[in-house]
């Protein structure tokens, strides 16, 4: 069984829910009050877009790409994120 057959279809029927194809998510975006994932931004057909979340953000984009979300987003090695030029979001 695949994640969408387990995950997605399911509930892909629910208003909360949406799934975009053809879509790529280039970072996460923060409030920057109490560091909460507020959404994300993610290109499409070569647009740039960002989508805000109400309640959570599941990061689930595979054992290489949601640790390579998250570097892109600021969080991880302090010293490999700076020696790319990626801002640190958390001390």
């Amino acid at each position: 069984m695949g994640t969408f057959q387990a995950f997605i279809d399911p509930i892909r029927d629910r208003k909360s829910l949406s799934v975009y194809k053809f879509s790529h998510v280039n970072r996460l975006i923060f409030d920057g009050k109490d560091e909460r994932i507020i959404g994300v931004e993610y290109t499409r057909h070569g647009r740039q877009k960002i989508a805000k979340a109400t309640k959570e953000v599941i990061v689930s984009a595979g054992s290489l790409n949601s640790p390579k979300i998250l570097m892109l987003s600021g969080i991880g090695p302090k010293e490999h994120l700076e020696s790319h030029g990626v801002r640190i979001m958390f001390n």
